[in-house]
């Protein structure tokens, strides 16, 4: 948005400096992502800036310039925020919704790191002539211990699986020669989606209420059995099928027909799907 403009007061009130800014927003989804420009003043010009941005710690006068660090107040935080941020509406437009943590959270705001942490690698990894990698690993994994500017799993994906980033969509920017069309699995109104994937905006949606179900048999949920053809049409819980097989008595959420496909989903620690 080039027709963002920062006009404080005379005398600044930190907590009403968003009011300051006009013509400024935050909004993605569909076809249309939006973010004012009223913190460029922080912005790398070329790549070859990007790390002097990154630990620019010059405070931000906010007299004249919009602060939108997260309240942190220099510039390499407005840079890490609103680029961050920029990517955050972007996402939206990629169907991402609001997730617990990560870049479709809060965690935008550690861009930087992502630039410097990968610039740092190299520190990381053993001499070329050597074959030893095995404190590699494990070092590099550290220095991303409090990295919060990551894609949240189910936002990866959503991402990889995206008809716009698959190398058979009909976009100028990924399409190849002689390639198959690509499958693309989408959630029918039958079933609610699982979270992230923005279930509840269809009429007659069947919600996940598996969770007595587990309680009974003292089961912990492990993942889904999702059945579907170009859209799903049932999912059933891990626990319930042995051997391909539907235990007797589980429940089944949607309805299964001969001709469904069948992809296993299995959950990560602290992953859940939710009505």
């Amino acid at each position: 948005m080039s027709c963002s403009h920062y006009d404080p007061p005379d005398e600044i009130n930190p907590k009403d400096i968003p009011r300051y800014v006009k013509a400024h927003t935050a909004l993605g989804g569909g076809q249309l992502g939006l973010f004012g420009t009223a913190g460029l003043h922080t912005w790398a010009g070329e790549v070859g800036e990007l790390v002097n941005c990154f630990t620019d710690s010059k405070e931000i006068d906010k007299k004249k310039l919009f602060d939108d660090s997260a309240g942190r107040g220099t510039y390499w935080a407005n840079y890490s925020t609103t680029l961050g941020a920029a990517l955050h509406e972007l996402g939206h437009c990629f169907d991402l919704m609001h997730m617990p943590e990560g870049i479709m959270a809060r965690g935008f705001d550690d861009m930087h790191k992502f630039v410097l942490m990968t610039s740092s690698l190299r520190h990381c990894l053993p001499p070329a002539e050597s074959t030893d990698v095995s404190n590699a690993v494990p070092r590099a994994m550290g220095m991303f211990a409090d990295h919060r500017a990551h894609w949240f799993r189910s936002s990866a994906v959503l991402l990889h699986y995206h008809k716009w980033l698959q190398p058979c969509s009909k976009s100028p920017l990924t399409a190849r020669e002689n390639c198959q069309p690509c499958i693309h699995v989408n959630w029918s109104h039958d079933v609610k989606g699982p979270i992230g994937n923005g279930g509840g905006g269809q009429e007659n949606q069947s919600y996940f209420d598996d969770v007595a179900w587990h309680k009974s048999r003292e089961l912990t949920p492990s993942g889904y059995v999702v059945y579907h053809g170009e859209y799903i049409n049932a999912v059933v819980p891990l626990a319930a099928t042995v051997s391909g097989e539907i235990s007797e008595g589980c429940p089944v959420y949607g309805k299964i027909e001969k001709s469904c496909s069948i992809h296993t989903f299995p959950l990560e620690d602290d992953e859940y799907l939710t009505s």
